[in-house]
């Protein structure tokens, strides 16, 4: 599976609250972080995964969501 994140600085909204109940059952995320708040609020959202990371120009992929 793949979660495809494009949302204009929604991500500190998505990734803020309530992601622990869906987050877990998300294999791979592409995601377009828009600044550096949404790049704290999704990484610390991931502390606890295990994930290969890769980055092209705009798109973060983090594949592989292992929880720890």
């Amino acid at each position: 599976d793949i979660l495809k994140v494009d949302v204009e600085r929604s991500e500190t909204v998505i990734f803020a609250h309530n992601y622990q109940l869906w987050l877990p059952a998300v294999k791979n995320i592409m995601i377009e972080l828009h600044d550096d708040e949404c790049r704290r609020v999704f990484f610390s959202a991931l502390v606890d995964y295990e994930f290969e990371r890769f980055e092209k120009a705009e798109i973060t992929v983090c594949r592989n969501l292992k929880h720890r």
